[in-house]
């Protein structure tokens, strides 16, 4: 239960303290008078605070001086009005006394005098009201008695009493509806501007420290033997089906007599390529005859056998096609140098293997560079408190042992490869680099605005390295967001007594705020309340 504390108007820091602390009570009323000492300064009011926390008090303030309650909120006291704090007046162990002139009622045509206040040691009358309670303490208070009146009682008519009580329920009504239920809820957004920054890192690993003056981190060399065995599909294939072979009559219109000979002689036909089965010797020339300049068929040599140059249907042609000859000696000659089938070339058929082909061998290795990469990764995993990147392009193999299960051309399903090798990398904390790259964006940052924690990416890539000297430049690419600092108190400057779209207007002038939201209630509130206590303004996250 609260329990009242009277105050003398000269009381200092230390004699209020030890007042509560006599107090007996966890929760303790400060009954203070106006224009008390105690009032002087916000900082006597924080002391009697902290120092009656410390004693496992809660204190509140019941006082009508207008400053003293200014300076106790601000304190951050509660106030409160006195009612029925205590049990009697006895409890507080102090009395007033007050002359006959301290009370002055009035009565509706004349003055009455109160009558002489006798001494009251219980129970004490109960002080509904703040205004009250400044008329019983004043300055002129003694801290011996407290002396009270004796109610005096004004005889009122019936409806004389009906009208002041409808006077003081709609004055209260009033005060309820036009300044205690008001409220104000903005809610002001904060600009955000996007931000991306490229910056070049040296990462060393002779450096203990970053140092942002010369944009350092420092490095670790890594250096470990792996072995590994990867088993891979092969991918390269070879034909192995029947070649299409057939016939060909030769046309020379040249003036001479041809040597083909069949290594040095290919005939393509349809983007097929065929080769001689025989050499081809003394071609004579191919001669017209008639009007008509018809080949004439005597001058022609027998048919030809040729085979194409791989298995395939695709090596299947009509009769009537028309080879062109290439022959390293004659040249290619197509109008003066040709053939053409008879029949049909044919006997061509598709059947394909697998084989091991040279870019199966590239792959397989390239392969187990991963696999070591990803062994080392493994290892550095084991340090988790350091944050150690391993970067893609700063990794060097040496191998020192290396086999295959199949060489280049033979065939198979899958290819099996071993290796034995020594991996070195040059390892940095990412940490470190996010850190050097903040730092320097907060540095050249405006005073009214901050980098927000959230949306951030950071990427690096080697663009130099040199694993011999333990040293390589980083190109880090950072994205981020900026948001401004919003000062409440300049904020709420000039809103009191304004609509909802007045509001908007003014924030939204500032270039600061991105977005507002006006809350007022009850209902019928149409304006921001002109108390502060009565409007809430706070930043979005």
């Amino acid at each position: 239960m609260e329990k009242a504390v009277y105050l003398e108007i000269n009381d200092e820091v230390i004699s209020v303290v030890q007042k509560v602390k006599r107090s007996g009570s966890a929760e303790v009323v400060l009954v203070i008078p106006k224009s008390a000492k105690i009032f002087s300064n916000l900082t006597n009011l924080k002391l009697v605070r902290e120092q009656s926390a410390r004693l496992g008090k809660r204190i509140s303030v019941a006082t009508a001086d207008e400053k003293g309650r200014m300076l106790a909120r601000r304190a951050g006291i509660s106030l409160t009005m006195l009612r029925a704090v205590g049990p009697d007046v006895s409890g507080v162990r102090k009395r007033v006394r007050m002359s006959n002139a301290a009370v002055d009622l009035k009565h509706d045509d004349k003055n009455k005098k109160k009558p002489e206040p006798q001494p009251v040691a219980e129970p004490a009358p109960s002080i509904t009201s703040e205004h009250e309670l400044s008329e019983l303490i004043g300055p002129e208070m003694s801290d011996e008695n407290i002396t009270l009146p004796k109610p005096v009682h004004i005889p009122l008519s019936r409806y004389k009493n009906a009208f002041i009580s409808a006077v003081i329920i709609l004055v209260a009504l009033s005060i309820v509806f036009l300044y205690v239920l008001p409220t104000a809820s903005i809610t002001v957004t904060p600009r955000v501007e996007a931000l991306s920054r490229d910056l070049e890192i040296l990462v060393d690993s002779q450096a203990a420290t970053p140092d942002i003056t010369t944009l350092t981190i420092p490095g670790e060399m890594v250096e470990e033997e792996f072995t590994s065995e990867q088993t891979y599909p092969v991918t390269g294939t070879k034909r192995v089906g029947e070649k299409a072979s057939g016939f060909v009559t030769l046309y020379n219109f040249s003036n001479n007599s041809l040597i083909l000979r069949s290594g040095t002689t290919r005939l393509e036909a349809d983007g097929q390529t065929f080769y001689f089965l025989q050499d081809v010797g003394s071609l004579r020339p191919t001669l017209r005859s008639g009007s008509n300049f018809e080949v004439d068929p005597s001058s022609l040599t027998d048919p030809v056998p040729i085979v194409a140059a791989d298995a395939g249907t695709d090596f299947n042609l009509p009769e009537g096609t028309r080879f062109e000859i290439h022959n390293e000696v004659f040249g290619h000659q197509p109008e003066i140098l040709y053939a053409v089938n008879a029949n049909p070339i044919s006997g061509g058929t598709d059947e394909e293997v697998k084989v091991v082909s040279e870019e199966d061998i590239a792959n397989a290795r390239k392969g187990l560079v991963s696999e070591f990469q990803k062994q080392l990764s493994e290892k550095l995993a084991l340090r988790p408190q350091e944050s150690l990147v391993l970067a893609d392009n700063a990794i060097s193999v040496d191998v020192l042992e290396e086999t295959f299960s199949h060489p280049i051309g033979a065939e198979a399903q899958e290819l099996t490869i071993f290796e034995k090798a020594r991996v070195k990398s040059l390892v940095y904390n990412e940490d470190y680099a996010r850190d050097l790259i903040m730092e320097r964006i907060v540095r050249l940052l405006p005073d009214n605005k901050e980098l927000l924690p959230s949306n951030q990416s950071l990427s690096t890539e080697y663009i130099s390295l040199d694993l011999d000297s333990g040293a390589g430049t980083l190109q880090v690419h950072f994205n981020s967001e900026i948001g401004f600092n919003l000062d409440k108190e300049v904020l709420s400057r000039g809103l009191s007594g304004k609509t909802e779209n007045e509001v908007k207007e003014i924030l939204l002038a500032r270039p600061e705020v991105s977005g507002v939201s006006v809350n007022l209630s009850p209902f019928w509130v149409k304006k921001v309340p002109r108390f502060e206590s009565k409007v809430n303004l706070k930043t979005a996250d």
